[in-house]
C-alpha cells in the first residue's frame, strides 16, 4: 500500500466517523455498524478473516448454516451452489467459523459461532452445492 493509498483510506475512515458523529448530534438516528467492506483487488475476500486468499471483486452472498452437535463432533452445513472444493476456504477466528466459497464470479459466505472445537476440520466436502464441515470437539478443559 503506497502513501497515496493510505491517505485515501484515512480520508474514508474520517468520513465514516464524521457521518456517525452527525447522526448522533441530530439525535434522530442511533447508528449501528453492520459492516463495511473496502474491497481491494488482490486482498483477501471480505469477511473471512484473511482465510480466503486473493480476493475478487465479486458480490458475496451470506448463506445460512445449520449446526448439529454430537458428543464428539460438530457438523456445519450450508449451501454454496457451484462451489468446487478447491475454492472453499474455512477458518475459525475469535469463536466464529467462516466458510467462504467462490463459484465463477459469485462469492458465498457463512458465519457460524462455534465453541470448543479443534481449529482444523476432520473433513470438509462440497457436494451438489451443500458444504459439510465436521470438527472434532476440543478436549481442552475436560477431565476423564
Amino acid at each position: 500500500m503506497g502513501d497515496d493509498d493510505r491517505e485515501d483510506y484515512q480520508k474514508i475512515m474520517e468520513l465514516v466517523k464524521q457521518l456517525v458523529r452527525q447522526a448522533l448530534e441530530k439525535g434522530q438516528v442511533q447508528p449501528g455498524m453492520h459492516g463495511i467492506f473496502i474491497m481491494i483487488q488482490g486482498a483477501p475476500v471480505p469477511g473471512c478473516g484473511g482465510a480466503c486468499g486473493p480476493g475478487q471483486l465479486t458480490p458475496v452472498i451470506d448463506t445460512p448454516a445449520e449446526v448439529h452437535e454430537t458428543e464428539d463432533e460438530v457438523r456445519v452445513l450450508t449451501e454454496m451452489p457451484g462451489v468446487p472444493e478447491d475454492q472453499l476456504h474455512l477458518r475459525i477466528r475469535e469463536g466464529i467459523l467462516w466458510i467462504v466459497g467462490i463459484s465463477g464470479k459469485q462469492g458465498f459466505r457463512a458465519r457460524v459461532p462455534v465453541q470448543g472445537v479443534e481449529p482444523e476440520p476432520v473433513r470438509c466436502t462440497c457436494r451438489h452445492g451443500v458444504v459439510e464441515a465436521v470438527f472434532r470437539k476440543s478436549m481442552k478443559g475436560t477431565s476423564t
